[in-house]
């Protein structure tokens, strides 16, 4: 035998020696409380009432025969205004904003502010389970190695899900973060179009608008007289 052997390969490098685990603890942490978070608002979007117009103001039994402006025929009500009936809940609600099937629940002034925190941590929770998937894809993905291609198929499907899930997300947070600062609701602003013609009555400015919504203020000013017409069907 050679006193000189040839020097061995050297064996491709470990996880530990590429992406550490303790790397993976912080997005982990955050990913985990994140998820909490994300519950939490999901279970009280889903449990608190929208802002269902109570029906102390009922009309008669026999509704008139030329309902005011406002008046639902199908709830016996007068509505206030930014009040839609919704049919899925079979009830007028107060700043209908939309029905939501992922919570089971229409969206209006009674959980609305806590619908928008749902799902900007459902947006925080895609992004963090992306950035875990991603740092563990690129610890483990080594294609000289089966087995470690093998164990980098989990991270790599669930990036794949939640890259284009949190996107998503991010466009609907976005869009309801515009509505806020423009002080209008879904259904006002997709579908009615009803202040394309006009100035948007409820408009109080970027930062008015967010501190009623954040603080609870009611979206017409006391003693304004809103023009009904264009917002109530």
């Amino acid at each position: 035998m050679s006193r000189f052997a040839p020097p061995r390969p050297s064996p491709p490098p470990r996880f530990e020696e590429g992406c550490s685990a303790s790397s993976l603890d912080a997005p982990l942490v955050a990913a985990a409380l994140s998820l909490l978070f994300t519950l939490s608002t999901l279970y009280l979007a889903a449990s608190t009432n929208p802002g269902v117009v109570s029906r102390e103001m009922a009309a008669p039994e026999e509704a008139p025969s030329a309902a005011p402006a406002g008046y639902c025929t199908a709830c016996c009500v007068q509505r206030r205004p930014r009040t839609h009936h919704c049919r899925h809940m079979r009830a007028c609600v107060d700043r209908w904003d939309h029905y939501c099937v992922y919570i089971g629940n229409a969206v209006g002034s009674g959980n609305h502010r806590v619908f928008v925190c749902f799902i900007l941590a459902a947006t925080a929770h895609a992004a963090l389970l992306t950035w875990c998937a991603a740092l563990e894809l690129l610890g483990r993905a080594q294609p000289w190695r089966l087995a470690s291609a093998t164990h980098a198929l989990a991270p790599a499907l669930l990036l794949l899900y939640t890259a284009p899930m949190g996107a998503v997300l991010a466009c609907f947070s976005a869009y309801h973060l515009f509505l806020i600062s423009v002080n209008q609701t879904s259904y006002e602003y997709a579908f009615k179009k009803a202040y394309t013609a006009r100035a948007n009555p409820h408009d109080r400015g970027c930062l008015g608008n967010w501190v009623g919504f954040c603080g609870g203020a009611p979206s017409v000013a006391a003693g304004e007289a809103p023009d009904v017409a264009h917002i109530l069907i």
